[in-house]
């Protein structure tokens, strides 16, 4: 099935992750958001919107120490995404 963005949920739930993670670096590292609050929230609402719907329990994951980071159960293609769940 594909999403609203016609994307399967898959690929749209990775890309969110990725969009999510470089929000949070932007916001927490570099201290120069370039999103407003609303939007990060529906993007957010977005992805957990995703990951209620699987059977799996997808997870965006886990942050560690200072710097924001994202895991996500699926292995990444050799296309350059190599962060894997643990």
């Amino acid at each position: 099935m594909l999403s609203r963005h016609g994307f399967g949920p898959r690929t749209e739930y990775l890309a969110l992750v990725d969009e999510l993670t470089e929000h949070d670096r932007r916001y927490h590292v570099d201290a120069n958001p370039t999103i407003s609050d609303i939007e990060y929230d529906r993007l957010s609402e977005r992805l957990r919107a995703i990951e209620a719907e699987q059977p799996t329990g997808w997870s965006r994951g886990r942050r560690r120490g200072g710097s924001p980071r994202a895991v996500s159960q699926f292995p990444r293609s050799s296309a350059g995404c190599d962060a894997v769940a643990r």
